[in-house]
């Protein structure tokens, strides 16, 4: 991606960032609290960064178990989605998932190749 797609992208998902974030935290179920979405430069791109705590007993927050609850679904959504996918058309997205204490948990990419 050219240096200035790259900074209009940035502008473009900081404006949308923006935007979220001045409606969060958002409980979005029993389990997961959606915190913020933060955006940065990612290769030749830009990385739509969102987070989020779960609210998950301790024996399922481990990467592997969020990944296989997570993942497919979230690919899916993101994929066939058209605003969604028209998102991901020029940005990656990551989800970034903690406990509520503030512990990592783990992190999924999801990039348009995987559509």
């Amino acid at each position: 991606m050219p240096a200035n797609a790259q900074w209009e992208a940035m502008a473009e998902c900081n404006k949308s960032a923006s935007d979220v974030n001045a409606q969060l935290p958002m409980q979005l179920d029993a389990a997961t609290t959606w915190t913020n979405v933060i955006c940065t430069p990612g290769g030749e791109g830009v990385i739509a960064r969102y987070s989020y705590i779960l609210h998950f007993p301790t024996a399922n927050l481990y990467p592997r178990y969020i990944k296989d609850t997570v993942f497919t679904g979230m690919v899916n959504t993101w994929c066939t989605d058209p605003a969604q996918r028209a998102m991901l058309d020029h940005m990656d997205v990551e989800t970034v998932y903690f406990r509520p204490d503030g512990s990592f948990i783990t992190s999924l990419r999801i990039t348009p190749d995987m559509c």
